[in-house]
């Protein structure tokens, strides 16, 4: 069975064996919700992006023009109060891609992006259980996220339990991620596994969240920086705290330290980042000013058997730490200025300026997948270079959204002494739900 037909089958197989049910109550409205029984649902989203990037990774070139598109269908199906049934195919393709075959963040025709099952009754019972295929997304997603910003995202091979008292949720998770394939059909990562727990406090200080968490990630046949191949363990724990404060400010913290073994290599890395807003008193366009530092740990001595750099793991760094993707949580020292306003009532315009810096020279320069895209152990600065960013985004009526943006970075004496040149990325993206 090709995978096309398999997804058909899995879409349609999701909400065709059911009677006339009460729906749970989380159950999504979608397409068709006038005709179709109250406890089944089908949905559909449309996104396209033009992009015009400029110096990819860094290295001097022309610039490619090219078209992502992205099409998701779902079906969710309650035939009971206490199971729910989903799945979602996804079809991503890239027109006009002029560097080669597209890479698999940008195509990956016909896949099961998502499907699993759910039992339990959600916020509304105290617990669920769900197993299958499924995105996660993990507080600000600097971690775990599902990507939306790529076309084609990430989803995972995963059961996960949730547990809700007032004030208190609690997450525990096991399973793979899913390995982006646009030649074949995806599947979870061999060897690499994915582990944790990721809790929501909101009552423990007041007007703010505290979310304590433990992630662990296991790969098997890794190389080390001295010895042979190994398995490697990597324990990451954290801790978010995010609210508000008087006078119209808010505030955002959060710091990961990670522990554990990379084959024959110990582990030891740190990140953190700082974020402080305040937003005028003004109703309609509401204007916020805001400033963060984000810093992550770079391996100053890539011979001494103990890994410093520390890893993204299934994070999104964009546009967290740049609208252009070029910059990673990696082996970096981040300071960023921002202004963000609402000319109009649907209408979000966003401002920034960021300055880059590595933590360690003798480590490399990463992207937001969090692949080394420069190294120069000779360099004798560590400054990357600065960049300015602005985006503009407006929501139509009939749930469309379309929005515009540059990023561009010029480079300082860090790339300049890698042989490395400046970054531009214009893009106009859209949005249409179902």
């Amino acid at each position: 069975m090709n995978r096309t037909l398999f997804l058909l089958v899995c879409l349609s197989g999701c909400g065709s064996s059911f009677g006339q049910s009460k729906p749970a109550a989380d159950t999504p409205k979608g397409l068709l919700s006038d005709t179709l029984p109250r406890w089944l649902r089908v949905g559909a989203t449309i996104r396209g992006r033009w992009e015009r990037p400029e110096g990819s990774s860094f290295v001097a070139g022309g610039a490619d023009s090219y078209y992502l598109d992205r099409m998701r269908l779902s079906v969710a199906a309650g035939p009971l109060p206490w199971l729910k049934l989903f799945a979602e195919g996804q079809d991503t393709r890239a027109w006009g891609y002029s560097q080669g075959s597209a890479p698999a963040s940008m195509r990956d025709p016909w896949e099961l992006r998502q499907g699993y099952v759910e039992l339990g009754g959600g916020e509304s019972r105290g617990a669920f259980v769900r197993f299958g295929r499924q995105e996660v997304g993990l507080g600000a997603g600097r971690l775990v996220s599902p990507g939306e910003w790529g076309n084609t995202g990430k989803s995972f091979d995963l059961i996960r339990g949730s547990a809700y008292r007032k004030g208190m949720r609690f997450d525990f998770f096991a399973g793979s991620v899913v390995l982006t394939d646009g030649n074949r059909f995806d599947r979870h990562k061999a060897g690499e596994h994915f582990y944790g727990t990721y809790n929501v406090l909101t009552r423990l200080i007041p007007q703010s969240t505290v979310e304590p968490y433990l992630l662990v990630k296991t790969q098997m046949n890794v190389t080390p920086e001295i010895g042979a191949k190994g398995d490697a363990a990597i324990y990451t724990a954290g801790l978010r705290i995010f609210g508000k404060l008087p006078v119209g400010f808010d505030y955002s913290v959060e710091v990961a330290k990670q522990v554990g073994s990379y084959s024959g290599d110990g582990i030891s890395a740190l990140a953190g980042t700082y974020t402080l807003g305040w937003t005028y008193p003004a109703p309609r366009t509401r204007p916020r000013f805001s400033a963060d530092y984000s810093h992550a740990s770079g391996d100053s001595n890539p011979k001494d058997g103990r890994r410093r750099t520390f890893d993204m793991l299934y994070g999104s760094s964009q546009p967290y730490h740049s609208l252009t993707g070029q910059i990673g949580w990696r082996n970096l020292r981040d300071l960023r200025a921002g202004f963000d306003f609402a000319p109009l009532a649907n209408c979000k315009v966003n401002l920034d300026y960021r300055d880059f810096r590595l933590a360690s020279a003798q480590d490399g320069l990463y992207n937001s997948s969090g692949t080394q895209i420069a190294l120069d152990r000779k360099a004798t600065s560590t400054h990357v270079g600065q960049a300015v960013e602005g985006q503009i985004a407006y929501r139509f009526p009939k749930a469309i959204t379309a929005s515009a943006g540059l990023g561009r970075l010029f480079a300082s004496d860090f790339l300049k002494q890698a042989g490395k040149g400046s970054f531009v990325y214009p893009f106009v993206t859209w949005t249409k739900r179902f």
